[in-house]
């Protein structure tokens, strides 16, 4: 028996929004979304906070979408003058994050080259500094000023490049083909650049996408990468602004997670960087399948290992159609499909809209738990995250005991459901309570119980 509590009178926070996602349009995303809005009607049922444009539309961002490359496409053009920029395609994807209610993390910088040992393009370190502020400056004025037929978007996120770390010879690097010191200047030159133009905004300048920390490894060049950039940030002869902090989770594993989270925290807190934010911006599953049902475990067991850790936010890959361990099945009669995890991500926006984490706990290290409330409902999360059957009694504190519901997402025998059961795994149950709520839990199941 497995003994999880909900305490509705201890309120320990916001729930973060860590559902939200990195890329947001993929390539498969942008082939199809011409003719089917159905993609973006889900994307308003997630309810998805932020999204970091990294990698949209693939590689090279398909030579159109958000990299500085794609938007000043002639680095020895005129930064000054409107022609010199093709806002076009990334114009698009920040018109459909305002209209679905997404705020953007804006990735100034190009795109990952997995083929660079063939030939890469663009992942030199820009031949002047300065001069890529300059651009950088007015793809900001673009966005958020509205200058050059642009936006007023108010995006608070600027990212500056993805990746610098991602091997420590330069020969490997498939985002940055400088040293670790020739990044730490053009971050230094950037940052305050852009720091100095937009002074009194509120808009945040940080980097850098970090490849991934192991913990366990000595020799991680990652770790090694952002203690140096660390203590030259905060150098007197080299500080600049660094005001939030993009990371990759290389593990599935919650617990894993939580720890690299410390240790970021406690890197930044040590650095007198209390304030900058520390966020995750790439976590994904190791299941290739999304019909695989342990995606559903591993997305909502993440969901609320983020929740309780110091990350201020956290972006999933992949949210495209038919992605490797996204949330989204191969697309059935032209519509494309949710699978486990959407459900998963759904139930967990469901906690984010009611505003407030209220304390919870579990007696089984296997079942996680988190609840969020407000003034008159309160909704649990609870995940299976294991291969065997649990028997669950939920225990609650000045929890609402009238009527509710229970959202259940569990395996279901998919290849023999019609197209129109695929477009909804998600099981949902009217309660009514008059006592103790007992039920048992299939391997990997996830359930939403919604108390008012």
């Amino acid at each position: 028996m497995s003994i999880i509590s909900v305490n509705n009178n201890k309120v320990l926070g916001r729930i973060k929004p860590v559902h939200s996602a990195e890329g947001f349009l993929s390539t498969s995303v942008r082939s199809e979304i011409r003719w089917n809005r159905n993609y973006l009607s889900h994307i308003d049922e997630l309810g998805m906070p932020y999204a970091r444009l990294n990698g949209v539309g693939g590689r090279y961002g398909s030579n159109v979408f958000v990299d500085v490359t794609n938007i000043f496409r002639d680095f020895n053009a005129d930064e000054f003058v409107e022609s010199s920029y093709d806002f076009a395609f990334t114009d698009w994807v920040v018109w459909e994050c305002q209209l679905h209610g997404v705020k953007p993390i804006f990735r100034l910088g190009v795109s990952k080259e997995p083929d660079h040992w063939l030939k890469y393009y663009y992942i030199d370190p820009p031949k002047d500094y300065e001069k890529f502020a300059r651009i950088c400056e007015h793809i900001i004025l673009h966005y958020n000023i509205g200058w050059n037929n642009g936006f007023k978007a108010g995006i608070k996120y600027w990212e500056i490049w993805d990746g610098p770390d991602n091997a420590k010879a330069v020969k490997d690097n498939a985002c940055w083909k400088g040293t670790k010191e020739d990044y730490f200047e053009f971050y230094r030159v950037v940052s305050n650049h852009l720091s100095g133009c937009f002074s009194g905004k509120g808009w945040k300048f940080g980097g850098y996408g970090a490849t991934g920390f192991d913990l366990e490894d000595k020799d991680n060049y990652s770790k090694e990468f952002f203690e140096d950039f660390i203590k030259y940030v905060t150098n007197e002869q080299t500080k600049s602004p660094f005001e939030f902090f993009t990371w990759n989770a290389i593990s599935q594993c919650p617990e894993t997670n939580s720890k690299v989270a410390d240790y970021v925290r406690e890197t930044l807190d040590n650095a007198g960087l209390s304030q900058c934010e520390s966020i995750c911006g790439s976590w994904k599953t190791n299941v290739v399948d999304p019909s695989n049902i342990k995606c559903a475990s591993i997305i909502g067991a993440n969901l609320v290992g983020w929740q309780n850790s110091s990350v201020s936010k956290a972006m999933f890959n992949n949210f495209g159609m038919g992605s490797k361990g996204g949330i989204f099945g191969p697309t059935i009669e032209g519509s494309s499909i949710p699978s486990y995890g959407y459900y998963v991500m759904q139930s967990f926006n469901k906690l984010y809209k009611l505003g407030f984490q209220v304390e919870s706990s579990s007696d089984d290290k296997d079942v996680y738990v988190v609840a969020g409330a407000d003034v008159s409902k309160v909704a649990i999360l609870v995940v299976n995250y294991s291969e065997e059957e649990k028997e669950v009694t939920l225990s609650t504190v000045d929890v609402p005991k009238n009527t509710g519901t229970m959202t259940i997402i569990k395996e279901v025998d998919a290849d023999n459901m019609t197209a129109e059961e695929r477009r909804n795994l998600a099981i949902v149950r009217k309660m009514w309570i008059d006592g103790p709520i007992k039920f048992k839990m299939t391997p990997n199941e996830v359930r939403l119980i919604e108390l008012a």
